[in-house]
């Protein structure tokens, strides 16, 4: 008997609707799309070159698109990070020494 299936593999065609869907949940909410549309555009000014390069290679605004989405990913890693860090903490100050 068989406890865990295989995890299915991430192919393009899985990547490409994984990324749009989860570029239409950044989309929704204005307090997660406005920041991460912010930082997206500063990099991009400030990394005008690579921008272009990525564009060209991908297609127009690929680049500033993807930066959104590792924008909030990093965000909400930042977060889970933080969250965890201070849950380890509480639980070193509550163990007796």
């Amino acid at each position: 008997m068989r406890w865990f299936r295989r995890k299915p593999r991430i192919t393009d065609d899985n990547y490409g609707r994984l990324m749009t869907s989860f570029g239409r949940v950044v989309d929704r909410d204005p307090f997660i799309a406005e920041p991460a549309t912010a930082l997206a555009d500063r990099v991009a000014a400030e990394q005008a070159d690579l921008v272009g390069e990525v564009d060209e290679r991908l297609y127009r605004g690929a680049a500033v698109y993807h930066l959104r989405l590792l924008a909030v990913s990093t965000a909400r890693l930042r977060r889970t990070v933080m969250r965890v860090a201070r849950r380890v903490q509480t639980r070193r100050r509550q163990t007796p020494t």
